[in-house]
């Protein structure tokens, strides 16, 4: 039998990304087609800097992001 090792609890994001989401402009023109983002909660509550980012670049590509919204799982 092994013993647990002693982790720190992960720290909430000062904003999650679904919020964040909800009131930014969106800077992709859409010229290269659509992307979805499946959001999922451990992203959207403790890393919001990871989903931000996939959101940025492709948006730079030319490119329009979908996310989820509230109480959903994907929305296009």
């Amino acid at each position: 039998m092994s013993t647990a090792v002693k982790q720190e609890l992960p720290r909430f994001g000062e904003q999650t990304f679904r919020a964040w989401f909800r009131t930014r402009s969106p800077a992709g023109d859409g010229q290269r087609g659509p992307v979805l983002l499946w959001v999922e909660s451990f992203n959207d509550h403790f890393t919001p800097d990871v989903l931000r980012s996939a959101v940025t670049v492709p948006e730079n590509a030319g490119s329009s992001v979908s996310g989820c919204r509230a109480g959903t799982s994907a929305a296009g």
